[in-house]
């Protein structure tokens, strides 16, 4: 059975158990993301991974980016309001920015790897609103 280059890149991703990563991990991801991977790995190396839920269950995080902007991310949805989603990702030349990347891996690493602020859901919906259009 032929697996598909999205389903490949998710077994590897649950293959990510707790905050250290074995070379063979580290090695498939490098196959899978050469764009990306190093810049992934330095922004969860910098903590710039942070969730925020809200009491109806729904998540979301904010990822630092290089100039100190933080990007809004929401994994389940696989998307990220960066510029190279919208131009490369979008455009099928990058299955996921480092953004995504980024808070994919640290999901699966757990949460020793980011903090999660908890805030009502008004607050929680506000940010929703005020993603980049």
């Amino acid at each position: 059975m032929k697996m598909d280059v999205c389903g490949l890149e998710q077994a590897v991703l649950n293959a990510i158990d707790g905050p250290a990563l074995s070379s063979l991990v580290l090695t498939q991801l490098h196959s899978l993301f050469p764009q990306t991977i190093v810049a992934a790995l330095d922004i969860i190396d910098r903590e710039g991974v942070s969730c925020v839920s809200c009491p109806a269950k729904r998540i979301l995080f904010h990822v630092s980016g290089k100039g100190g902007k933080a990007y809004l991310v929401l994994p389940d949805e696989n998307f990220c309001e960066c510029v190279a989603f919208e131009y490369q990702v979008l455009r099928k030349e990058l299955s996921m920015c480092k953004h995504l990347l980024a808070t994919k891996i640290a999901m699966q690493m757990g949460d020793q790897v980011f903090k999660t602020n908890i805030i009502s859901n008004e607050a929680f919906a506000q940010q929703m609103c005020s993603m980049r259009t």
